[in-house]
């Protein structure tokens, strides 16, 4: 069953200057826009967090005047109608901000073929003294090849904490 929504008669269509954009549970009093792509941009002046929101992606939407049963519908608001519902609007009236999810398009490509990785030298290896150690800051001549440490230097680093912990304990 419908039943029409009674208009205040206070209101004059002239007087609507400020409506109400809702987004979630904010709300924010705009003025109303003379167009649709104006009253985009104030959804984003009074919600900066939809700046970067697409406008096909932002839909207005306005409750009906009808009810359907016990419930109140919304309806979108197009671009066409803009214009023609503004003398329709009451003062302060709740404009609903909805945001449809964008998912973006997504091209995938085959893996392109690289050059193999330099072989890595361990530190089990050692140089023959034809051969040169590599020359990079990081390494000193009595430091190894590799550029993590063995297992061995972990454990002495674990005992040496260990005994630093047990001497300020005691």
């Amino acid at each position: 069953m419908f039943h029409q929504r009674g208009a205040s008669s206070s209101h004059s269509p002239a007087t609507v200057d400020i409506i109400t954009y809702r987004l979630e549970d904010e709300m924010m009093y705009v003025p109303v826009a003379p167009n649709y792509k104006q009253a985009i941009g104030y959804v984003r002046d009074a919600f900066p967090n939809l700046k970067e929101v697409k406008d096909s992606s932002i839909t207005l939407t306005r409750i009906a005047n009808v009810m359907i049963g016990s419930q109140q519908p919304s309806v979108g608001i197009t671009a066409a109608v803009w214009p023609r519902m503004i003398p329709h609007l009451l003062r302060y009236e709740v404009i609903d901000i909805r945001i449809k999810a964008c998912i973006p398009d997504i091209t995938v490509t085959p893996p392109v073929k690289s050059e193999a990785a330099p072989p890595y030298r361990g530190p089990e290896e050692t140089t023959t003294h034809n051969e040169k150690a590599p020359s990079h800051s990081m390494y000193s001549p009595s430091q190894s090849c590799s550029p993590s440490p063995g297992p061995s230097a972990a454990k002495l680093s674990l005992r040496r904490l260990l005994q630093k912990l047990n001497i300020s304990l005691n």
